[in-house]
This record gives C-alpha cells, structure tokens and sequence, in this order.
C-alpha cells in the first residue's frame, strides 16, 4: 500500500508540473531585461579582491537587499530538493515562486541603481523565468548561464515600493541531500535628500562560486579608501545576500556558520567582530533567514527556514564594527558542518569626514558715517576650508546687490587678481567661476545710488561647488553668506495719517511715520473699537474704497505725504423672528428675511432666525452708519399665510415679552447717540384652517 501511495503522489506531481509548464508558456512575460554586468561564463574578474565594484558614489545615500530561494536546501526529502512546485503566489500559470518586499527606507527614498543576481548549483531551464514586479512589469531571466547580474535600475523605478516575486525557477531532479539552489537577490541604491550627512555608498557583488563546509574565505570591501569619521555619531546601513546550499531538515547539522567584520588600518586589522543579530547566534546565523534590523522580515514567501539564500539588512548608529580612524573593511564567512555558502552581494553606506567649507562677507566699513552717497563701498568675502589638503573643485562665486547698489566697474577680485565675470543685469548679480580654489578672498566695490537704502544683510553671496575630502570623494555643497553691515540714506521724509469720517471730520489724534526717502510704505489701515474702516485717500489722489484689509502701498516715498483713513461707526441691528399662535398643520419658518433701508445708503438684506421659541438667539446685522443721516428703517418680507403682529425693540439687551409688543408698523431706528439696538419682530398664521403653502418653506 505505501508504494501504490508514493507512486501515486508522484504522478500527481508530475501532472502539475506539465500542466503549469503549458500555462506559463501561454503567458510568456513581455522582454525587459537590461544589459548583463557580469557573467560568470565569461571570469575575467578577480572576485577575491574587492569583487565588481557596482557602485561608488558619496551622496545621501543608502543600500538595501532583497531576495529567495525556491527550495528548501540540501538534506531534504527528495521532491523538495528537486523542485517545489508550491503554489504561494495564487497563480496558477506559474510555479516555484518566492518572494519579498521592498519597502523604502522613508518616504523621501528614491532607487538610483539596482541590481539583479541570478545564480543556481545545477544547471537550470530560464525560458520562463522572470522577476515580477508590484506594479505587475516582468525582467525576464533567459540567459543560459550558471551566474548573471543585471542592471535593473529602470525596472525597479518603474515597479516601485512592494513585493516582488521570482517565477518559474526550475530546476532538474537531484538525490536527496545532494546541493541544489537558484535563487534570486536584489540589491539597490536610495537617495534621499532629508538625510542629515552625506555618505559614502559602495556596493560590490562577489558571486563566486560557494565554499564548502567547514572553510572560511575572506572577502575585501575596501582596502584603504574608507573616510570612516574621527569625531561624533557615525550612521549609516549595510546590506548583504549570501547564497548556498544549507543543511536541512534530514541532516543533523553541527551549525558554526559566521559572519565576521574586519576593520582595518592601513591594511592591518585593529578590530574583529562577530556579526550576529536577536534573531540568530553568533555561530550559527545562515540557515535562509532573512532579517531586517534584527527583526524577522514576514513578507518574504515561502518563508522556509533552511532556504537557500540569506538576506541582511541593518542600519545603525555608532557600530562598535567601525571605530574612528580604519580607514578600509574586510568581510569573512566560516562554513559549519554540512553548509556551503559564498557572498554575493555587500553594500555600505556611511557617514563621510569630509572638511568644512566656510564662507563669510562684510562691508569693509563698519558704519553708516564712513562713507557718502555714491562714494565707492569695497565688500570682501572669504572662503575658508577647514583642512588645507581641501580644495573645492568647479567653484562659483554669485554675489547678489540688492535695488539701489551698482557693482564699480573692474572691481573684482579674486586673491589680488582681477578675473572674468559675468553680470546678469535682470537679477542685479555678479558671477565669477574660480574653478579650483582653496582659501580665497574675493572683494569687489559697489556704488549708492541716489535716494537708496539698503538694509542689513540684503548683499547676498553664495558659494557653489564639489569638496573633496582626502579620500578623493567629490561632494556637492552650497554655502551662503550676508554682508553685516547697516547701509543709511539720511534724507527721511513723513507720513502723517489721520484719522476721519466721509466728510474728512477727524475722530481720533493723527499720527506721523518716518520713512527713508526712496523706499516704499505700506500699511494696512488700523482696526479701530466701535468703527468700520472702509476707504483710504492719499492726499492728492482718488478715494479708494472697499480695501476689505489691502495693505495701502507707496513704492517709492519721495516726498512728505498726508494719508486719510476713512471710517463709519459701526452700527449693529440684532434682530429675531417670533411666531405667535401656531398651527399644526401650518410650516413654522425656520428663517426670516428682514431688509435695512436707508434714505441715501440703500437697502441691507439679512436672514434671520425665526421660531415659536422665546429664547431664541439674536441675528447680528452690521454696517456703517451714515453720520449725516443716522435713520434706519427696519422692513420684514411676511411669508404667505401669515400676518405682521409687531415688534419690540430696546437699546439694550433685555427680555422680550410679546404681549407687551407694539402692534404698530415698524419704526425708523436713530443711530445718532446709540450704535446697538435689540429687535424682535412678530408674525401670526393669517387663519386656523390655511391651506399648505409649501411644507419645504425656510
């Protein structure tokens, strides 16, 4: 019986395998591979020696990896070691999947470069193989090679931030515990420019062919070129994949697999340390994990714990790994009993010790009395490099003026030397590019113009270029600098403003600004207690009304000036709608339309509210009042079915009881000695039998 079983399990299997090779075939993904980097058929590489250097670059920098493997590795039942036909994708059309998730480091992030590495022990069939993106775009895997890295950078951009899958990797039968792999890893540049230091990144792939048990290799990242910072917080991130074939389920392995970090000093190691995380030992840390910053990664499917291919993602502060003054960093891997393994990809970010540009400009007068109008003013900028190896590369110099300062002509210099710029008159701004320079002193005089003033701080020069630290990294920077002197026109002149009603009758004491002579004023008209302003008039000039808070502006004062700042009282009408004697099968309005006529002015439209309840709340009508003629006449739009039944009205704010209303019509309201009234207008149903006039009625 359990030979017909096992040969039944067989068959069954064999018949996935057919039927899902047919339905990939029909879904052949779309061809979008890039150029191969590297390939293993062709060993022209030296991989023991700092491997392929993929990328060099200093910037704000990090590395990351992703990656999986499609079985379960060496020392498995043998259907798993030959091929895992396990559906984790809930794809039916494809088979052997494995996966894992990109997730940025910061919404800033973005991929610059990325990197593909396919590798397997046995020869394999890529004719349906593919890397499937979050976006759903398909890299197609289709060279027939043992090793291959592809520059997947556009790819990776494309796809963006999610899971990314392996497809269709197969592979032909192997005994049991005999090695088997064909795994896939990504590795990838981000950039983001809200990191606090730049950094240098390096990211290599090694990718030769695995060690076997029990042996250690050495692996070179960089010799001598590490700027590895002498003084404050060192952050930064490292990434690696390693591959092989690890012991499994059926084989009782004696673990002693390591990771150890080298730093050295002028080629020589000076720290040794042990990588190891919470989730693994230091001696036993391969077995197909794959952490990030010490914590289990879930998205990865199938997530297998003796698979092939081991992902490491760390980011840190203060590594004891990186102590101040190595200056290059070695990587090693021991194998345990029964484990093969060889490093693939390995990628450092980390902050750079680069010299401190400083730049600083100043009038070369330290007050307003040392010079005169349209006498000549020096202005000095110096540049200042912290380390005297530092020279900035591609250099300009930009010196803004500010409205009212002219550049003298032939006045630059640079270290004593007059030297070519260029001047864009639209922006008032001299530039100079000085190529390479290290500390220099760059002057150059301007002239006042007439009726100018020129406030502190307003010469702008700015400082653009590449430092290069003593590891020959080249570094963008960008410095800024303000002149600190207080440039005064002594000619003023005054604004007087005051403060009037239409008629020009002042309310309130004038008051005077003093202004430079030439500059502009502008001010917004004053929010003045119990008044509303609502018009402004230059003397001289048409009345301007309606402002509604605009800020009055004079560009350019050239003489005294007198400014009106026109304002009404404000009068407030506070009025509500009462309804006596309801009906059930009559609307009760929710809302009451009241106008405000004046003789001159015009009307004023309000809604009010409106209900049966005493204690409703008061609506509050406001508005200038006509100081010639002070009468108001309050009015009330009466809805169909109902009748005017009088009003109260106070000057104060009190009860009002309705059968003490008046029932005459509504009065003229005087706003000549008071400015607040209190209003309640009433209204009836005209019968007690109305016929509807319209139940949506407000």
């Amino acid at each position: 019986m359990k030979k017909t079983a096992l040969v039944f399990l067989l068959i069954g299997i064999l018949f996935v395998v057919q039927k899902n090779s047919i339905q990939a075939e029909e879904a052949q993904p779309k061809k979008i591979r890039s150029d191969i980097i590297l390939s293993s058929s062709v060993p022209q590489h030296d991989m023991t020696n700092g491997g392929i250097v993929l990328f060099d670059s200093v910037g704000k920098y990090s590395v990351g990896t992703l990656g999986n493997s499609n079985n379960k590795g060496a020392g498995v039942p043998e259907w798993h070691t030959w091929i895992e036909y396990i559906d984790v994708d809930n794809d039916p059309t494809t088979f052997s999947s494995s996966s894992m998730d990109y997730i940025p480091k910061s919404a800033t992030a973005n991929v610059v470069k990325a990197y593909l590495s396919f590798s397997e022990s046995q020869p394999i069939n890529r004719d349906e193989t593919f890397i499937l993106g979050p976006s759903g775009g398909k890299f197609k895997i289709d060279d027939g090679v043992k090793d291959v890295v592809y520059d997947i950078t556009e790819f990776m951009q494309q796809e963006g931030a999610g899971t990314y899958w392996g497809k269709n990797i197969t592979m032909g039968k192997q005994s049991t515990a005999r090695d088997a792999y064909a795994n896939w890893n990504i590795a990838y540049i981000e950039e983001d420019p809200h990191l606090d230091s730049f950094r240098k990144a390096k990211l290599s792939f090694f990718g030769e062919t695995r060690i076997g048990p029990a042996t250690k290799r050495t692996y070179m990242i960089d010799k001598d070129r590490l700027p590895i910072k002498k003084h404050g917080d060192i952050t930064g991130n490292l990434a690696l994949t390693v591959n092989g074939a690890v012991a499994g389920e059926l084989i009782a392995s004696s673990a002693g697999d390591t990771l150890t970090v080298d730093a050295l000093k002028n080629g020589t190691i000076i720290k040794e340390s042990y990588y190891w995380d919470d989730m693994r030992p230091i001696d036993d840390i391969f077995r197909g994990a794959t952490t990030y910053n010490s914590k289990n990664v879930t998205t990865r499917q199938p997530a297998r714990q003796y698979g092939n291919t081991d992902i490491i993602n760390l980011d840190f502060v203060n590594l004891n790994y990186f102590p101040p003054g190595m200056d290059g960093l070695q990587v090693s891997i021991t194998t345990g009993t029964g484990d093969a393994m060889g490093l693939e990809f390995f990628g450092l970010s980390i902050d750079l010790d680069i010299p401190i540009i400083t730049l600083s400009s100043s009038e070369l007068v330290t007050n307003a009395t040392e010079f005169t109008l349209q006498s000549t003013v020096p202005i000095k900028t110096i540049i200042t490099p912290s380390e005297t190896k530092a020279i900035l590369h591609e250099a300009d110099i930009q010196i803004k003026l500010p409205v009212g300062i002219l550049m003298k002509e032939s006045s630059l210099l640079v270290n004593g030397v007059q030297v070519p710029f260029e001047y864009r008159q639209e922006t008032n701004t001299v530039v100079v590019s000085v190529g390479e320079v290290g500390k220099a002193e760059i002057t150059l005089q301007y002239e006042i113009e007439d009726d100018s003033f020129i406030e502190a701080n307003q010469i702008q020069t700015t400082l653009m270029g590449k430092i290069v630290s003593e590891m020959g990294d080249k570094t963008d920077i960008k410095h800024q600098a303000s002149s600190n002197a207080l440039l005064v026109n002594p000619d003023s002149v005054m604004i007087t403003e005051k403060y009037v009603y239409l008629d020009k009758t002042e309310f309130q004491k004038n008051t005077q600004t003093e202004v430079i002579k030439g500059t502009a004023y502008e001010q917004t008209i004053p929010e003045i207690e119990g008044y509303i302003a609502n018009a402004y008039q230059i003397e001289g000039n048409d009345m301007q009304m309606g402002i509604e808070g605009d800020p009055i502006k004079i560009e350019k004062v050239t003489k005294d000036e007198t400014i009106y700042y026109i304002y009404q009282k404000k009068g407030t009408l506070n009025v509500k709608q009462m309804i006596l004697n309801e009906t059930s099968n009559l609307v009760i309005p929710k809302q009451g339309y009241i106008t405000l006529n004046h003789q001159t002015d015009g009307n004023l439209n309000a809604v009010v509210s409106s209900a049966v309840e005493s204690e409703l709340a008061y609506t509050k009508i406001t508005f200038g009042i006509n100081a010639q003629l002070p009468l108001y006449a309050p009015g009330v739009i009466v809805p169909s079915y109902y009748q005017y039944e009088g009003f109260y009205l106070t000057d104060y704010q009190t009860e009002h009881r309705s059968e003490q209303r008046n029932k005459n019509q509504l009065p003229e309201v005087n706003y000549q000695e008071k400015s607040d009234y209190w209003l309640t207008i009433y209204l009836a149903p005209t019968t007690q039998n109305p016929r509807p006039y319209s139940w949506g009625y407000r």
